[in-house]
């Protein structure tokens, strides 16, 4: 029996997430793909880099919120 759940089941789904949260570390940097191949997956699950680049993004913020604890603590 086939699952109706299909939630990042498949690479492409995975890579195109992928793609997207370490694009999200960019801030505000447009995106920018060198490959065909990485374009093209990104085009057909473009959902999933945009969560993924939601997710990146969040990481971003919490990380030079924490960095700027981590200097505000030590001077």
């Amino acid at each position: 029996m086939k699952s109706p759940f299909s939630f990042m089941n498949t690479p492409d789904e995975w890579h195109s997430f992928v793609i997207g949260v370490f694009e999200g570390f960019t801030l505000f940097i447009p995106a920018h793909f060198e490959r065909i191949r990485a374009k093209i997956m990104v085009d057909s699950e473009y959902w999933y880099y945009s969560f993924g680049r939601g997710v990146g993004f969040f990481i971003a913020i919490l990380t030079a919120v924490g960095i700027a604890k981590l200097i505000e603590l030590l001077f």
